[in-house]
């Protein structure tokens, strides 16, 4: 029977033998590769995005609008006669 004050801990890993420290570590490696080039490929694409959108709010691709109105009559204000 266990005392309260002493709990089993697990083995740390490096009391792993050597062959199983090295399959962990070849396991691992793989998603992590994965992972950093997807986070590189997912920020490269939102910059690209980002730049997208920026170039539709630009306005450099809307009409010009002709804003001038002829009908309106112009008001002399040097002269008020």
């Amino acid at each position: 029977m266990q005392t309260p004050d002493r709990l089993p801990t697990k083995a740390p890993v490096s009391s792993l033998p050597v062959p199983a420290l090295e399959l962990f570590i070849s396991l691992a490696t793989a998603p992590l590769l994965i992972g950093l080039v997807g986070g590189k490929a997912l920020a490269e694409v939102s910059q690209e995005i980002g730049k997208l959108a920026e170039e539709v709010f630009r306005g450099d691709r809307l009409p010009l609008l002709n804003l001038s109105n002829p009908t309106l009559p112009l008001i002399d204000t040097v002269n008020p006669d």
